[in-house]
């Protein structure tokens, strides 16, 4: 609450005590505070988006795209959202087609369409996903990542920093994020191997074989380790046989 509604608040509650004259007073303070917040709010960002206007269709649009893979995603306040459309519109000067567009891709990519649950989700990524859409983002070493290759190399870079880098994420530009990509790779590869393990349990084994046989030693985890043949090919078979008691019961929780 601000220092003008504090002052409205309690205006309003010494009028009960005061004369009918102080009364028109308290009323005039209280009109002219209400002027002032009212000042404080765009006029483009007052009004209310009727069911037919872009901004409320598109919010409906990116809603019923959620609900195709999360069902149970709770009903938003439509307004609040169509709010956000209403500034990639007009403020981003977003066009409406190319918004759809994005929505699109975003909801049927295994990562993104965890990540873009809402239009203030979508305005803030939009960049990124536009780029994705006009298949331009991202480039490593000259070459074009794929959505899902991405998305894979996101998994395991978001898993990795959760177990290896805590309070801080791996960056996309840095050589570990190279590495990770390769990473990708070959877990996929390795995955398709495997009957009955999605490739989110690989993960999870992948980042506890990597902290026993070196966090937990004290050795260094260097990039080349996520990648080469001497990992995937030895070390991560080895560390599946020794514990497969534990990663039956991981498989049998998916």
């Amino acid at each position: 609450m601000n220092k003008i509604e504090i002052l409205i608040n309690s205006i309003l509650k010494e009028a009960e005590s005061h004369t009918q004259e102080e009364i028109k007073k308290d009323i005039s303070i209280v009109q002219k505070a209400i002027a002032v917040l009212k000042q404080k709010i765009p006029k483009s960002e007052k009004k209310r988006y009727s069911k037919d206007s872009i901004e409320h269709l598109l919010s409906i649009y990116l809603f019923e795209k959620i609900r195709e893979h999360c069902p149970n995603h709770k009903i938003p306040n439509f307004q609040q959202w169509a709010l956000r459309i209403d500034r990639m519109i007009r403020l981003d000067k977003r066009n409406p087609q190319q918004i759809i567009e994005v929505i699109d891709w975003c909801q049927q990519d295994e990562f993104w369409c965890r990540n873009i649950l809402s239009t203030g989700k979508l305005r803030i990524h939009y960049d990124k996903l536009m780029m994705y859409v006009l298949d331009i983002k991202p480039k490593i070493n000259g070459n074009k990542l794929a959505g899902k290759d991405y998305a894979l190399t996101k998994k395991i870079a978001v898993a990795y920093s959760s177990k290896f880098m805590t309070g801080s994420e791996v960056d996309e530009d840095s050589q570990l994020f190279k590495s990770l990509i390769k990473c990708a790779k070959k877990m996929q590869e390795f995955s398709e191997k495997i009957e009955h393990v999605n490739i989110d349990t690989v993960i999870k084994i992948f980042m506890n074989c990597l902290r026993r046989e070196y966090a937990d030693s004290g050795k260094t985890i260097y990039p080349k380790m996520l990648y080469s043949d001497n990992t995937w090919t030895i070390l991560f078979p080895q560390y599946i046989a020794n514990q497969m008691p534990s990663i039956q019961s991981l498989m049998t929780a998916q």
